[in-house]
């Protein structure tokens, strides 16, 4: 195996019945479970909420930074040693750990879960399972240049660890006790220097005892370097998140390793938030669309061994707007809550429910053998939330439909279900409130004709150029300065979202007539604001991730972009991600080519974990953007608070800028400068400007233009 080959990947692929998943392991831990928390969730019965992690160590030349092999190890249970009910079996036998090797077969829980481990090279297409020799060189230490000599620590070199910001420990190689260790290292597991020169390892190294006895025979046989994330713990018996680095070395005439340890125990608890972020609405902590799909997804799977009925049942509560205007933030978050409290305890055990959008939910009811079950718990809801709600003596009267598509008589593949059970929804209201339609060819075909009709408005908008801009202006509320804008797209004709007409467009095919109508637009207004003596620094616009997977839509962006006469040389792209199937490679070639000809990329905060994962594939964008959806329940909701507050301090970490969307009231604008977010746009400062109001607006309210480093 080239060690230096940058194809070589470690891939995991889930499967139970028919579904199936597959995983690129970049990361140094991966926890596995039912919990949705978890970085593989995996929603089945057979799965405990922590079931099992996978642990990557790396091996390498310390001498040679890219000179590195590594290794994953499963371990049952979560790294604090709580086991799972149903255990892990790895080629047959159960195990507490194990170290992978390519084409290993593991079961979690029952033989309906299992898992492959593989490694494969991506230039030749080879899996390592079907090659001996790659097999046999998984790991091979005498590449790794065993030759250099160790280091020699003297006792008066250890006071140097004292000026060093990460812990130190350095530990005897044969009977695991520790020799010394820095102030900074006492300081985070909470002991004086001199109880833990009395301690061993195994006092503070948590689970992974069997690792470090590998390790320890490996290093002392090797003169190399070994990294990985763990678990240490305190004098309290607490827990702290850390990176270790191991190295031997030469401390009082006897081989010992010398540990260098680095608190990640803030970065951990904030990606742990951003996961749960990015799968749960923070509000009712349901099932976002994201995890919801995913859980959807198993249970497809599931019900085909069953081969029993899945019901999808897509709620949406009526004039929710009208509803919601009488009410200030934190008494309409009180409502919905009442609402979801209510719906769950109409449920069955086992059925699933997840927040849709504003006003939508769905259920997934399981193991249907007709209709009668999903009947009953429609109309269980309808019989509890057809009550009147008294709030603050205002009496209020919640309606609700409800669209039903069944699995396997209404398809067999997630979007058709949920697009189907969408179709049934906008047709009950041909019946009236409070009523349910199942799902029919006849439905479908009278939809069509509607979305047709959309679809034809939005060519014809393109055609006939009837879209115009307007522009929110991103304001600095600390400087008092604009720093950009985002522009929006806008027509009389099409009562429709910007998202709505960005997707339909990309559906009948017409995404690059609308991204050149849209840039020529932005071009005719930068002339304007130059006449105008308006130094515009950055315009923003949205583009679905789906059309960055296409060369000729990317090759027409830098056509126009980089066209002199445009003068589009401040342009921002801000990536939808619509598609979560897509060509990682490609994505990550695409957006390089526009960031190379001065294109700066932005996300929102909703896809972060599609930011994560793009960086690691080094695209690097410079923008997060807080969505409106999450400012709207930022008042009074302390679960958003602290969300956002990770999010800005995920922000700052990472040396992104950072943008609130949707500000709407001052109280929202203070909380986020509180919270040290200082740009921010939204109907609170003004709403969106054509470019000949853009002036009155700046002389009006005393803005200027961020001067341009």
């Amino acid at each position: 195996m080239n060690i230096n080959n940058n194809s070589i990947r470690h891939i995991l692929s889930l499967e139970s019945g028919p579904w199936k998943k597959t995983f690129f392991l970049d990361k140094n831990i991966y926890s596995i479970g039912r919990n949705s928390s978890n970085s593989l969730a995996i929603h089945h019965r057979v799965i405990s909420r922590n079931h099992a992690s996978l642990i990557k160590v790396t091996y390498g030349n310390f001498n040679h930074e890219f000179q590195c092999q590594s290794i994953f190890w499963i371990i049952d249970g979560d790294l604090k040693g709580n086991k799972s009910t149903n255990g892990i079996y790895v080629n047959g036998k159960q195990c507490n750990f194990h170290q992978l090797q390519p084409g290993d077969l593991i079961f979690l829980g029952g033989i309906e879960v299992k898992a492959k481990y593989d490694i494969v090279d991506l230039q030749t297409r080879t899996f390592f399972s079907l090659s001996s020799e790659s097999k046999n060189s998984l790991i091979n230490f005498e590449n790794l240049d065993n030759k250099q000599s160790l280091a020699i620590i003297k006792d008066e070199d250890v006071k140097l660890f004292e000026l060093m910001g990460e812990g130190v420990l350095i530990i005897d190689i044969k009977t695991r006790q520790i020799l010394n260790a820095n102030s900074k290292y006492c300081q985070l597991v909470n002991y004086s220097f001199e109880e833990i020169t009395t301690l061993s390892i195994d006092d503070l190294f948590v689970v992974e005892k069997s690792i470090f006895d590998h390790d320890l025979d490996i290093l002392e046989n090797y003169n190399i370097s070994t990294m990985r994330e763990s678990i240490n713990k305190r004098k309290d018996k607490s827990f702290v998140n850390v990176l270790l680095n191991y190295t031997p070395i030469n401390f009082q005439n006897r081989k010992c390793i010398l540990v260098t340890i680095q608190d990640i125990n803030e970065l951990k608890k904030v990606e742990e938030v951003i996961r749960y972020q990015t799968t749960h609405d923070s509000l009712t902590n349901l099932p976002n669309k994201k995890l919801f799909r995913e859980q959807l997804l198993l249970s497809l799977g599931h019900n085909l061994i069953k081969q029993e009925n899945l019901a999808i049942i897509k709620l949406r509560f009526n004039n929710w707007e009208n509803i919601s205007y009488k009410f200030n933030i934190e008494k309409e978050n009180k409502l919905i809550q009442m609402l979801i409290e209510v719906i769950r305890k109409t449920l069955f055990a086992g059925d699933s429910l997840g927040k849709w959008s504003d006003n939508e939910y769905i259920i997934m009811v399981e193991e249907t053998k007709n209709n009668n079950r999903v009947n009953d718990v429609i109309q269980n809801i309808l019989l509890n939330i057809n009550k009147p709600l008294i709030m603050d003596d205002q009496c209020i009267l919640i309606t609700a439909n409800f669209g039903i598509s069944v699995h396997p008589q209404d398809g067999d593949n997630i979007r058709g279900l949920l697009n189907k059970a969408t179709m049934a929804l906008t047709k009950s209201y041909d019946k009236s409130f409070n009523t349910y339609q199942y799902y029919s060819r006849e439905i479908s075909s009278q939809l069509m004709d509607k979305k047709y009709d959309f679809q034809t408005l939005i060519f014809k908008a393109i055609t006939e150029e009837k879209f115009i801009v307007k522009y929110n202006p991103i304001i600095n509320v600390k400087t008092n300065q604009i720093s950009g804008f985002n522009s929006k797209l806008f027509s009389e004709e099409i009562d429709l979202t910007e998202n709505e007409i960005i997707t339909l467009a990309s559906e009948i095919g017409y995404t690059d007539n609308l991204i050149r109508l849209w840039l020529e637009k932005i071009s005719q207004d930068i002339s304007f604001f130059q006449e105008n003596s308006l130094p515009v620094n950055k315009v923003s616009l949205k583009i679905l991730l789906s059309s960055l997977s296409n060369i000729d839509t990317v090759n027409l962006l830098i056509e126009i972009i980089t066209n002199p006469e445009k003068n589009l040389v401040n342009i921002e792209l801000e990536i939808i991600i619509d598609n979560y199937l897509f060509d990682i490679k490609i994505v990550e070639e695409n957006l390089n080519k526009l960031i190379n000809i001065s294109v700066a990329l932005s996300l929102s905060n909703l896809d972060i974990n599609n930011l994560i994962t793009l960086s690691h594939q080094k695209v690097k964008f410079t923008t997060i953007k807080i969505s409106a959806f999450m400012i709207n329940e930022l008042e009074n909701n302390s679960k958003n608070l602290s969300l956002i507050a990770s999010i800005i301090n995920l922000a700052k970490s990472c040396k992104l800028n950072l943008i609130a969307e949707g500000i709407t009231t001052e109280k929202q604008k203070d909380i986020l400068l509180d919270l040290d977010c200082q740009e921010m746009e939204g109907i609170f400062f003004t709403p969106p400007l054509l470019p000949e109001n853009i002036k009155d607006f700046l002389e009006s309210n005393s803005l200027s233009f961020m001067s341009v480093i």
